[in-house]
């Protein structure tokens, strides 16, 4: 387990650096000049000179990679050039959003995906498996934007349950903050729901042909009792490698998710930072959310080695 270990934290690493080197390619290699864009075109050429100096525009590409890489490993991710202040400042509260935003979400992926996709095994060829199969085809087909303006439209706009976009604030308290986000959860879980559900459905289908399975089935156990006794446990090794790619999503998502609902979070101030060409707050944001990313799909690899022998015993 050590050995494993090491080799996962030594990739973990490696991805990460990976990461901030793609990042910072792709940043500088964008057409035009960060220094005339906060300026504006009808700035000097002395103080477009200037700025560069500043910001260290004018040193090579090589030092100017090795000293940004270097302060975001010692938690120093620059100055916004659009709002003036440390990024670190930026992000803080942000991050107040968006990771409640994505875990509200995972947990209603992972809830109601493995729920439904049980059912749906264990009422195999029944009309509970052809509802659940036909919705979570109609979950996979429908865009998260268009779901969530839906969601607003009934749910917010009519019916004045939810808020209809905005961020209570954790100052409000823990109900009206968690009730803002309910709608942006649901429209971020809901295709990733149909993805597990169908995933899940195949994993136990599979595990019910076999022969232990066929035993407990012959001794009379009902087929609910099977699958939460006997099956559920199996299937958790294929559903788990598909959460990390989920993980993934639901955090890329949050992006166009926030921007529908106007929620303050990472995703938000990203899309701002792009528009206003932003360009330290793009790099910070993008390098924090693949870390983030990185580091729970490496959860995710240790929860799969612990829950399966097998995988111990091939290493």
């Amino acid at each position: 387990m050590t050995r494993f270990l090491a080799q996962r934290v030594a990739a973990f690493l490696a991805t990460v650096v990976a990461v901030t080197l793609v990042v910072f390619v792709a940043l500088n290699v964008l057409p035009g000049d960060p220094a005339r864009t906060i300026l504006g075109i009808a700035a000097e050429p002395a103080a477009v000179a200037a700025l560069h100096e500043r910001l260290g525009l004018d040193r090579p590409l090589a030092v100017r990679y090795l000293a940004w890489a270097g302060a975001l490993f010692t938690g120093d991710f620059g100055e916004s050039w659009t709002y003036r202040v440390p990024v670190a400042e930026l992000l803080a509260p942000r991050f107040a959003v968006t990771l409640p935003l994505a875990a509200m979400a995972f947990s209603l992926t992972l809830v109601i995906g493995m729920g439904l996709g049980l059912l749906a095994a264990a009422r195999r060829g029944r009309p509970a498996d052809w509802v659940t199969m036909t919705l979570a085809q109609v979950g996979v087909a429908v865009p998260d934007f268009w779901l969530a303006m839906v969601l607003i439209l009934v749910f917010a706009v009519n019916l004045h349950w939810f808020p209809a976009g905005g961020f209570a604030g954790w100052d409000a308290g823990a109900g009206p903050a968690l009730l803002s986000l309910v709608l942006p959860a649901v429209a971020l879980a809901a295709v990733q729901v149909a993805v597990l559900t169908r995933i899940t459905r195949a994993a136990a289908l599979e595990v019910l042909t076999e022969e232990f399975v066929r035993a407990t089935r012959a001794k009379g156990l009902s087929g609910i009792r099977t699958v939460v006794r006997h099956v559920l446990g199996n299937t958790l090794v294929p559903v788990t490698a598909v959460l990390g790619l989920q993980v993934s999503y639901l955090i890329g998502g949050a992006v166009v998710i926030e921007n529908v609902f106007t929620l303050p979070g990472l995703g938000r101030l990203l899309f701002q930072s792009i528009a206003n060409r932003d360009l330290a707050t793009v790099g910070a944001i993008v390098v924090v959310l693949s870390g983030l990313v990185v580091a729970v799909n490496f959860c995710i690899a240790v929860v799969q080695r612990t829950i399966d022998p097998r995988l111990a015993r091939e290493s």
